[in-house]
């Protein structure tokens, strides 16, 4: 008898007030969407965290002798300067990090820059898009 009573008072007082009983409903509603998307985010960047964590590149260029960039006022990069660049690489501080690295010299380089210039303008490319289609190696 009681808890029939207790009802009918709630649903007299939830009656009467409708616009608070719809703001406490929507205030609720826009919490819990908070902290329901704020957990799928924080899973979602742990996941990204692990896929892509170990993945991470880095290059370092240095300053070329015909370089007019504010960053470059002594000119080229010197031997002392890539052979600091080199040691600090390899060193204990950065063991955990860096996983491997190569060295390229400014001839290798101009022969990659050459050659992924060649294929970014290679005519075929633009004419045949299929999935099967894979340019062959020339040269």
């Amino acid at each position: 008898m009681r808890i029939r009573f207790i009802f009918s008072q709630v649903f007299q007082g939830l009656s009467r007030n409708m616009a608070m009983t719809v703001s406490v409903i929507l205030v609720s509603f826009v919490s819990l969407l908070f902290v329901g998307s704020s957990s799928l985010l924080q899973m979602q960047i742990s996941a990204m965290k692990g896929a892509w964590y170990d993945k991470v590149e880095v290059s370092i260029f240095m300053c070329p002798s015909s370089s007019s960039q504010a960053r470059c006022p002594n000119g080229e990069a010197t031997q002392a300067q890539i052979a600091s660049v080199d040691s600090f690489l390899r060193s204990d501080s950065l063991k955990p990090y860096v996983k491997s690295f190569q060295m390229e010299t400014k001839a290798q380089a101009f022969k990659l820059q050459s050659r992924l210039r060649q294929l970014a303008h290679w005519p075929q490319c633009h004419r045949r898009h299929d999935a099967g289609f894979i340019p062959r190696q020339t040269g």
